[in-house]
């Protein structure tokens, strides 16, 4: 964050304690990743109530990541979660290089099943909503 020790080049000028849990620094609240200042207690999702892999940031903050590696063609740039070998997770933006060729992670909350479906989301994310919203049992609107 932008003013921020540890923070990233371009990201928003806010400081951990200005969100909440689960509060969002990568844009509009409708379509950020969901990093949250604070540990969480668990590893569930507080809306859909699925278990994520809660891991450290690179940038001190939280993040719950969705479970499984997706192929890097299939996930925007910015939205390419990494592991890093000190086990925190790292995101890459444009142009950056990525610590893995072929696959990547990505967070939990774009395609949490609680959220509702855009048809402007990028197709991974849209099949992954789909399977998240079949594993919750709910219906596909």
């Amino acid at each position: 964050m932008a003013g921020h020790e540890g923070g990233r080049a371009g990201a928003p000028d806010v400081r951990p304690e200005d969100f909440g849990a689960w509060g969002d620094h990568f844009g509009a609240e409708e379509d950020g990743d969901g990093l949250s200042a604070r540990r969480p207690e668990t590893p569930d999702c507080p809306d859909c109530g699925r278990t994520a892999e809660l891991r450290p940031t690179d940038t001190g903050h939280w993040i719950l990541l969705q479970p499984g590696r997706y192929p890097v063609a299939e996930v925007p740039e910015g939205r390419r979660w990494y592991d890093a070998e000190d086990g925190r997770s790292v995101v890459r933006g444009p142009g950056a290089t990525a610590r893995s060729a072929d696959e990547c992670r990505i967070a939990h909350r774009p395609v949490c099943a609680a959220r509702a479906f855009s048809p402007r989301w990028w197709p991974l994310r849209a099949a992954l909503w789909l399977h998240n919203r079949d594993v919750a049992g709910l219906p596909y609107e």
